[in-house]
């Protein structure tokens, strides 16, 4: 067998862009009908995610609550949710209570402020101390 590239079958031939294309159409037609459809997808995918972002759009003064889909105890509550009170934004809970003097059911409200989800597990930084504090 030869080592010269030009004299072996299937090897050292050079194919321009177009060949290429016009052998594997039917590939590359394919390929980018995908690449469109999946493009596309994500899209849709995007635009449904910031849809259930806006689900909720504070206004002062309102309150959004719902079932808790997580009770799971008596001593959870019944509807949770969020409002915007005074322009502060409160977490509600909800809890069905039934009066004792009258038999009627009604909600118990709970408001709390947010917590800050970092500073729960952060220590208080001590206050730096002066020479001037010291009286010696």
């Amino acid at each position: 067998m030869e080592n010269d590239p030009s004299k072996q079958p299937g090897r050292g031939c050079i194919m321009s862009a177009d060949q290429v294309y016009s052998q594997h159409e039917e590939f590359f037609r394919n390929y980018d009908e995908t690449a469109e459809a999946l493009h596309h997808n994500e899209q849709l995918i995007q635009q449904q995610r910031e849809e259930r972002k806006m689900a909720w759009e504070p206004m002062d003064n309102y309150i959004s609550i719902f079932k808790n889909k997580y009770k799971t105890e008596a001593k959870h509550p019944y509807l949770t949710g969020k409002g915007l009170v005074g322009g502060v934004q409160y977490k509600v809970a909800a809890w069905k209570k039934v009066s004792e003097e009258t038999g009627e059911t009604f909600l118990n409200l709970k408001f709390e402020l947010p917590k800050d989800k970092g500073s729960s597990y952060s220590k208080p930084q001590p206050e730096p101390t002066t020479d001037e504090d010291f009286p010696f």
